[in-house]
């Protein structure tokens, strides 16, 4: 015989019920719990993540957006030297290494800090964020270039070592020119650390074992292998003018 059930009754227990307790799926009184109020706030902190993430990457890209804009437009004076194809070895070149008439000449123009085509030239320098540079007779803002600062600097040592010309009277003591110097000395530090060159070096010839002989030649093996700055671009790079 069917069981009846009335309106504010218990039911008869049903399959899944244990020790009296309701079936999870029906409430005491017959009727399924409600469950409205915890999917409308489920949903509502769905959307409010979605609207949060919505917001977070607008601004992500707003602001990233301005950021490139600045760089680009501060970098657009900067001269452009191309990294020359495949890899670059270092060798022993007697015209730059051996002091004489020629590599004095040579090493001379590498001291040179007012020659026109070492120079950044622009007109409005604020107008692309860029801080204030020197002025030449015009008028007109230039900048230096750090790779011609560095060269500078090494012409000077070998200068004061080979006593081949006056370098802003350090051979002779002179308080400024001894100050330049130790400049030099830190500016080229920094330049080597900040460029660090991770290329891998071996001797030219070595000891075997056996007491023979290994020639080995200048070839990279790790690290940097790119080389971009040859003495036909360094010596003579154009810069452009804004």
């Amino acid at each position: 015989m069917p069981t009846e059930t009335h309106k504010g009754y218990y039911q008869a227990i049903q399959h899944g019920e244990r020790d009296g307790e309701p079936d999870s799926k029906t409430s005491i009184m017959g009727n399924p719990p409600s469950r409205s109020p915890d999917l409308r706030s489920t949903s509502l902190k769905i959307a409010l993540i979605f609207l949060l993430a919505v917001f977070s990457f607008l601004s992500g890209f707003v602001t990233g957006a301005r950021r490139r804009e600045y760089q680009e437009s501060s970098n657009t004076f900067m001269p452009t030297i191309p990294f020359v194809g495949g890899p670059v070895y270092f060798s022993e070149n007697k015209t730059w290494s051996t002091p004489g008439p020629v590599s004095d000449a040579l090493w001379a123009e590498e001291r040179e800090t007012t020659r026109s085509d070492r120079f950044v030239k622009i007109d409005d320098p604020a107008k692309y964020g860029v801080p204030y540079g020197s002025r030449d007779k015009a008028g007109v803002q230039f900048y230096s270039i750090s790779a011609f600062h560095q060269l500078h600097c090494l012409a000077m040592f070998r200068a004061i070592v080979y006593n081949t010309t006056s370098s802003t009277g350090t051979e002779t003591g002179d308080a400024e020119g001894w100050g330049h110097l130790g400049h030099c000395f830190n500016y080229v530090r920094d330049a080597i650390r900040c460029h660090a060159d991770s290329a891998m070096e071996w001797p030219d010839v070595v000891t075997l074992p056996d007491g023979g002989k290994l020639f080995q030649p200048k070839t990279p093996l790790l690290g940097l292998q790119t080389f971009r700055c040859t003495g036909e671009v360094c010596g003579g790079e154009q810069v452009g003018r804004a």
